[in-house]
């Protein structure tokens, strides 16, 4: 069933969406996909690293992206297949040819204040933001992934050297590898899963360890659709 965002979305869309293209749509890894998009009104909008738009999918909801590689009249998304939504149904189906229309981009997240190194923490839904700011920024990743292994090499693909992926709920993992990015000297960014944002954050307070930074959840157990 269509939610009323959804609804209200659609009546308005074809005053306020912009309208893009897919181009192409290639397997980064399993569940996860890249969703290349092309049109003039891309070239139009004015774009900083770290901005989300929010996707029409499957003529019955928005989603949130980050894009990145934004140039001109091209972007591109990373998409997650996890469960039967929404957002996961189009990004199984999507293909090339396929219009697509969003809102945005509007800001979300930005590095642009930042003079050093920047760790972005999260999952599989954290990897597109941290490609994005590695267009201008030293980026490491701390994830935690289903698959490990997978998104490792997914972050190879993308251009994130400096990687350390754990399984999924292995805070304790997390917080070695962030303790160290932060005594460092690098500025945290906190994504994906609301919950694990919160261990981590409570680890490191316990910790006597001063972090700053930004946060923005991905999702939260027991919801969908964050914006």
């Amino acid at each position: 069933m269509a939610s009323a965002k959804g609804l209200f979305s659609a009546a308005l869309g074809r005053f306020f969406f912009t309208n893009a293209t897919v181009t192409e749509v290639s397997e980064l890894g399993r569940n996860l996909r890249r969703i290349d998009l092309t049109g003039p009104e891309l070239a139009n909008a004015r774009f900083t690293p770290g901005d989300k738009i929010q996707v029409f999918v499957m003529g019955e909801d928005m989603r949130t992206y980050t894009p990145f590689n934004w140039r001109g009249e091209s972007a591109s998304l990373i998409g997650f297949v996890h469960g039967e939504g929404p957002g996961s149904r189009w990004v199984k189906t999507v293909k090339a040819g396929d219009a697509v229309q969003f809102f945005g981009p509007r800001g979300s997240l930005d590095v642009g204040g930042i003079t050093g190194n920047v760790v972005v923490i999260g999952d599989e839904t954290s990897l597109a933001v941290a490609r994005a700011f590695s267009e201008s920024k030293r980026v490491s990743v701390v994830l935690e992934a289903q698959q490990p292994e997978v998104t490792n090499e997914v972050c190879a693909k993308l251009g994130l050297s400096h990687a350390d992926v754990t399984s999924r709920g292995d805070v304790d993992g997390m917080f070695d590898k962030l303790s160290a990015q932060l005594k460092a000297g690098a500025t945290p960014y906190f994504t994906g899963r609301a919950a694990t944002t919160q261990q981590l954050k409570q680890r490191l307070k316990a910790a006597g360890l001063s972090f700053g930074g930004k946060t923005k959840a991905y999702w939260a157990d027991g919801k969908r659709g964050l914006d």
